[in-house]
């Protein structure tokens, strides 16, 4: 079962739907594939047929990951993918309005304005920078030399009422529980 779910995460391509994958491309589709294993409660979505915003603050990861996302679903919901801008960042109601946000490699700084608007909103952070997870990130991705390989803090997941599936937790280098 667990090989299954690595092939899922890890097989972007066909994500993708192309054998020459950027490093954004490859981003874009780990963000979406990952979605697949997380759990929002309820009270996350005013109808059941709301979709998972995925706010994302790198500019050039944002156009890709529209692309990849197009028309995609998470079970029976759609993904819609939001630029968060410098002036959007300002927004409480915007950030709060996001099931998941894409920092990239963006500095720490901005990861501690958001975590510090959302307080506990079920909000899953992702990014791929080092120390992501001691600073409050929830998912990030490690580059490298023959794949992407991901660590988790479900300590901050499970604080914000986040549920990662535990096969995921299983693959992760690194839980911090």
């Amino acid at each position: 079962m667990c090989v299954g779910i690595l092939f899922a995460l890890l097989n972007i391509t066909c994500v993708a739907k192309g054998p020459e994958m950027t490093p954004q491309d490859v981003k874009s589709a780990l963000v979406y594939r990952f979605l697949n294993f997380v759990t929002w409660p309820k009270e996350a979505f005013k109808t059941s047929s709301d979709n998972i915003i995925v706010g994302v603050i790198t500019e050039e990861v944002f156009e890709t990951m529209v692309r990849i996302v197009k028309k995609k679903k998470i079970g029976k919901r759609s993904v819609a993918i939001v630029h968060l801008s410098p002036e959007k960042l300002k927004s409480v109601a915007i950030i709060k309005g996001c099931h998941a946000i894409y920092f990239g490699s963006e500095k720490i700084d901005i990861l501690e304005i958001v975590s510090g608007h959302l307080e506990s909103a079920p909000t899953l952070l992702i990014g791929d920078r080092v120390k992501f997870l001691e600073s409050g990130g929830m998912v990030n991705f490690l580059p490298g030399p023959s794949r992407v390989r991901y660590e988790i803090n479900n300590k901050a997941a499970k604080a914000c009422n986040l549920s990662i599936d535990k096969k995921i937790l299983h693959l992760a280098r690194r839980v911090i529980n």
